[in-house]
């Protein structure tokens, strides 16, 4: 006889496993036993229940094997599975089919784990879904450390809050602490779905519980807001951070800001950065002129594809047109096309004229400057080593067509001296020293075509030379600066 069978309620004691259903049938030629019937099995903590067991020994490697709608439990671990293995020696368990693990608030649900009873740790290598609280977890490898509270996961995870669906974290490898609700993952990319919103990194940190996120090696787009970073913090529940080395630009690129630290805070209609330390921004709103600015310290205030900046301590280049500058305080309003330099203003172009003035507003008009204004201002050219054209004004308003200066107006006090070209170098140089309430200038070529005034003007022509008082030769305030460092 080699089938022994047993009915009844069968308690079978195996090491350390005690089983209990209500028939065995035992095959002596293969060393099996079969359980049929509310199967129940009590090891150490655990405690399973199903329809079905077997116990086999093939190459001396003991197994148990349960099948049909499996319960096991142990402590606060909870797991449902079609199929469940042993391994004695080994001390393994292998869960196959409809697999749902529950351990406090988190849940895996996959086809195939595996647990190291020795490591304690969980493995799935065929896809899984982790839900814990409002999160949502899908990747094709994972593993879980029950004790440790530590989750890896491993290859195209997706990462969702079930309240915001339409944000969505996709990475390689991510490391989850779900009782801390911390998350490290890399690379790290968040899409929005239905937009072309990114944020994409090498690293992340994700405090979730304290709204706290750490980023490296960064490229974002936001609404029109393009953004490059080697270090971004973030805090959520203050809504402001600091960064290192950044890149920033609009979808019509018509700007560019650079800087290596700096700070950022943001509302519902705004994004302010503050960068204070080497700072620069290049301004591509004029057509034909590229605009940069280095500066001490820089505020931007960026809305959709408008943009403010305030900086400090500023030199200002136009390299095609040779024009460089410094500034106390610079502001610019992208949305009004209008920018304004204040205090201590000094503009060279092409190292033979130089522009003085308190304060400079430029209006910008269709990619092209309309008109700028300067107050007090100081217009020197130079001609020889002690020869200088100067114009003083209490403003000077400029007119341009297709960004070439056409009219001048000086309005207020307006002194000069100009010196009249000879035509020889035995010629006497002589220079017109005049003064006026209101003169207007016709400009061609960047020279003085025709001047108007309504007024009378008030001429002294002189004969130059270098023996002649400094006052005579050089209007008030005269200070020519060779180069602007």
């Amino acid at each position: 006889m080699n089938n022994f069978i047993i009915n009844g309620k069968v308690h079978i004691k195996y090491r350390k496993y005690h089983i209990f259903c209500n028939k065995i049938i035992y095959d002596k030629n293969n060393n099996k036993f079969y359980g049929y019937g509310k199967v129940r099995v009590k090891f150490n903590n655990i405690k399973l229940v199903s329809n079905y067991f077997e116990y086999c020994n093939n190459n001396n490697v003991p197994q148990l094997k349960f099948l049909g709608n499996i319960l096991l439990k142990k402590n606060k671990i909870k797991l449902t599975a079609k199929k469940i293995n042993f391994f004695v020696k080994s001390k393994r368990l292998q869960a196959t089919k409809n697999v749902v693990f529950i351990l406090d608030k988190l849940k895996l649900i996959t086809n195939k784990f595996e647990y190291n009873f020795l490591s304690k740790k969980l493995t799935y290598n065929n896809q899984g879904t982790i839900f814990y609280k409002n999160y949502i977890i899908h990747s094709d490898k994972g593993y879980l450390f029950p004790e440790k509270g530590k989750i890896e996961l491993k290859n195209r995870i997706k990462f969702f809050d079930k309240n915001q669906k339409k944000y969505i974290i996709q990475t390689n490898i991510l490391n989850f602490f779900p009782k801390k609700e911390i998350i490290s993952c890399k690379p790290y990319s968040l899409v929005e779905k239905n937009n072309n919103n990114f944020f994409h990194s090498k690293n992340a940190f994700l405090n979730i519980k304290n709204k706290i996120f750490l980023f490296n090696d960064i490229n974002l787009r936001y609404k029109n807001i393009y953004l490059k970073c080697k270090y971004l913090f973030f805090n959520k529940r203050k809504n402001n951070g600091f960064f290192k080395k950044i890149i920033l630009n609009n979808s019509k690129k018509d700007y560019f800001l650079y800087g290596n630290n700096g700070m950022f805070n943001f509302n519902y209609k705004n994004i302010n950065i503050f960068i204070n330390k080497k700072p620069k921004i290049i301004i591509k709103k004029i057509k034909n002129y590229i605009i940069i600015i280095n500066s001490k310290y820089l505020k931007t205030v960026l809305n959709n594809n408008n943009f403010s900046i305030k900086s400090t301590n500023n030199k200002i280049r136009i390299p095609s047109k040779n024009i460089v500058g410094t500034c106390s305080l610079l502001k610019y309003q992208s949305k009004e096309n209008h920018a304004q330099l204040f205090n201590n203003i000094i503009i060279k172009k092409d190292n033979d004229k130089q522009i003085i003035g308190d304060n400079i507003n430029i209006n910008l008009y269709n990619k092209g400057i309309k008109n700028l204004i300067i107050k007090n201002i100081f217009f020197i050219k130079k001609i020889g080593n002690q020869e200088f054209d100067q114009i003083k004004s209490n403003f000077m308003i400029g007119t341009f067509n297709k960004n070439i200066l056409k009219k001048i107006l000086l309005d207020g006090n307006v002194n000069g001296i100009i010196f009249i070209p000879s035509f020889g170098k035995e010629q006497e140089k002589i220079f017109n020293r005049f003064s006026a309430k209101k003169i207007f200038l016709d400009i061609e070529n960047d020279k003085i075509k025709k001047i108007d005034s309504f007024e009378k003007i008030n001429y002294d022509f002189l004969s130059f030379d270098k023996n002649l008082p400094k006052d005579s030769i050089f209007l008030p305030k005269f200070n020519w600066i060779d180069k602007i460092k």
